[in-house]
């Protein structure tokens, strides 16, 4: 009989970030790769129980395998409890869901989707899990999987700190990291890791030393895939995942990485986790999507696809589950923000790409007056605090349905105390626009938008002033 099967490791966030920010850059590719490799692994064991011509896969990637098993219920129920008895580094667990293939590939996707939920909410908790049979040096294996040219699946016993499983282990061999991000960093000179607190200092001068956490993903892709054949469905899958593990990589961020400014943790499949300088990932993140949006074309999809971005500041020594557990909740705002999603979200503050364009526009005019112009600091606390008039303002309009017009204009005399009249007409300018958006968006005239994103490119001037002399 013919089954669809799906492996799903769960746990993985909590398992690759849920350690010491101190040395946090020696560990973190060596669990992402550890994750990424675990389907692999899986899959061939998956051959060896079955058969090598009766597993065919569909797709692998992220923490997923997709196959097409000849075989029977017994058999896979059996493998599953197998897997499940084997050491996952005591946080990760496999879930093995499966149905019969009835010759209908969406609908066979549909009825897996809802099994893979049901055996979700059947897990049984079995502390075995949580034991660490055979611990891995973490940052050995990472200085390993740096300097090697790509990896195999092979049978035999684990030794010298191997990720492994059952009789299988991971040998490094071959060139299948050529051009591909999965086991690229940054390094120093003296050949080691680039730790986080070395990158937050690679940023522009006079700027506060910060990192920022990006974590993108593709929107609707579960919706897109839903209706596709098994064919289409190979090829955007394996297209998707180039584009994230490969072509990403050689056209944005290699040059980031040896410039020692960008931490890949992941990318491929449909989404990406990246921790940087902060100010070059406000950068790489449009250059992600612009990327992305020249990709997609050669999909030929009737509908574009687009992606979606949050983005956290922190300081190097800040906990990095808590930073990853705060880029996932501006991932949520970013795609919430609007019902085609498409947008990416800073300090709590959604916004559309164009948007995301027009506030670094906002930024540079500022972080102009401030550097090249005269204008203290203090106009950007200014700008700051109007948001705070603008949206009393905004909140009356909502309380009462009304607008009051000469009160929205007001606000711009906030700034009346610029240095020169050119000065005054630049930031005239920005204000007038500033009212104009607030307006819009309570009359919800057009594409929605975010008057905040003045205030956000305020805080950016502010941060790449930090240490700006007086």
């Amino acid at each position: 009989m013919k089954y669809i099967l799906k492996i799903d490791i769960s746990g993985i966030q909590k398992f690759i970030f849920d350690i010491p920010s101190k040395n946090a850059a020696k560990q973190l590719k060596a669990r992402s790769f550890y994750v990424y490799s675990l389907t692999h692994i899986v899959f061939q064991m998956l051959k060896a129980k079955i058969g090598t011509d009766k597993v065919t896969e569909i797709y692998n990637g992220g923490g997923n395998l997709f196959v097409y098993v000849e075989s029977n219920q017994e058999v896979l129920e059996e493998f599953r409890k197998e897997l499940e008895q084997q050491d996952f580094q005591g946080v990760l667990f496999p879930f093995v869901s499966f149905v019969e293939v009835k010759g209908n590939f969406k609908e066979d996707m549909q009825n897996l989707s809802r099994e893979v939920l049901k055996v979700k909410l059947q897990r049984k908790f079995d502390l075995k899990e949580f034991e660490q049979i055979k611990p891995i040096d973490w940052a050995d294996f990472t200085k390993n999987l740096v300097k090697n040219n790509g990896f195999v699946v092979e049978k035999g016993q684990a030794s010298g700190g191997q990720i492994y499983l059952q009789d299988y282990v991971i040998a490094f061999k071959g060139n299948n990291f050529e051009n591909n991000v999965l086991n690229k960093l940054p390094v120093d000179r003296d050949g080691s890791i680039t730790e986080l607190l070395s990158i937050s200092k690679n940023v522009s001068e006079e700027a506060d030393e910060k990192i920022a956490a990006l974590k993108m993903d593709v929107d609707n892709l579960g919706l897109l895939f839903r209706n596709k054949e098994e064919q289409e469905y190979r090829e955007i899958s394996q297209k998707m995942e180039r584009f994230f593990s490969k072509d990403l990589y050689q056209k944005v961020l290699k040059s980031r990485i040896e410039k020692q400014e960008l931490y890949p943790v992941f990318a491929g499949g449909d989404d990406l986790f990246l921790i940087g300088s902060w100010d070059k990932i406000i950068e790489i993140a449009a250059e992600i999507n612009e990327a992305f949006r020249v990709f997609q074309k050669e999909l030929n999809l009737e509908k574009p696809l687009t992606l979606s971005a949050g983005i956290v500041l922190g300081n190097p020594k800040y906990p990095l589950i808590r930073l990853a557990e705060e880029a996932e909740k501006a991932l949520d705002l970013a795609k919430n923000y609007r019902e085609d999603k498409n947008s990416v979200c800073v300090f709590g503050e959604p916004m559309g790409w164009e948007e995301m364009a027009q506030c670094v526009g906002i930024k540079n005019k500022l972080l102009d007056l401030v550097v090249n112009k005269g204008e203290s600091r203090s106009l950007l606390q200014r700008i700051k605090s109007s948001d705070l008039g603008f949206r009393s303002v905004q909140d009356k309009m909502m309380d009462t349905n009304k607008i009051d017009l000469p009160k929205v204009y007001r606000l711009k005399y906030y700034l009346r105390n610029a240095k020169t009249e050119e000065n005054r007409k630049i930031l005239t300018e920005i204000f007038d626009t500033y009212a104009e958006d607030l307006l819009s968006d309570f009359l919800h005239e057009g594409t929605k938008s975010n008057p905040a994103k003045y205030v956000v490119a305020a805080r950016l001037t502010e941060l790449l002033t930090k240490n700006k002399s007086k």
